[in-house]
């Protein structure tokens, strides 16, 4: 006879990511191919993607399940892109300026969405949630940051200081004894 039996497999890695960002899918294959490594965009029919051992998608905003297999073949199994929701940064930032008694702040932000538990950072600066008290004079960016990694930013804000007074020291002269 000349019938050759064929014995393989095709593996595959999903990947987790946050909204808009690019994934790498790989096949690992056992035994002999008999044909081609090949990506699809469905389980049966056409719709190819890509072909070879890795697939890489870019700008991914929603869940999405790729097929991989062989052409020639119909054997195909699955891989998934889960994406992560990122938190999202809403409302008008109000500023107040510090002064020479009062120090600055950046209120009337609020965030929702992301996975928790949440970090808060203006610039480097640690905060509760997404209100910046107690602030110096500087430019500010706040970054929200979930338990996935995922992030969204709003500013840069700008709080102007007001310096306190000035001395002026011309014509000073030093009479203190020692």
């Amino acid at each position: 006879s000349n019938l050759t039996n064929t014995t393989f497999n095709i593996t595959a890695s999903n990947a987790t990511i946050c909204a808009g960002s690019n994934a790498t899918l790989t096949a690992t294959t056992t035994g002999t191919l008999p044909g081609a490594i090949t990506w699809y965009t469905s389980q049966f029919g056409s719709g190819v993607q890509n072909y070879g051992a890795t697939l890489t998608v870019t700008n991914v905003l929603a869940t999405t399940t790729f097929w991989v297999g062989t052409c020639p073949g119909t054997f195909r199994v699955p891989a998934t892109i889960t994406v992560n929701p990122a938190p999202v940064i809403s409302g008008t930032a109000v500023l107040a300026n510090p002064n020479c008694s009062t120090p600055g702040s950046i209120t009337g932000l609020s965030v929702s969405g992301g996975t928790p538990t949440l970090t808060y950072s203006w610039s480097g600066t640690s905060t509760v949630g997404p209100n910046y008290n107690n602030a110096p004079a500087g430019t500010f960016t706040l970054t929200v940051t979930d338990a996935n990694g995922c992030i969204d930013t709003d500013g840069p804000h700008t709080l102007v200081g007001t310096s306190g007074p000035s001395v002026n020291t011309t014509g000073l002269v030093n009479t203190a004894q020692n």
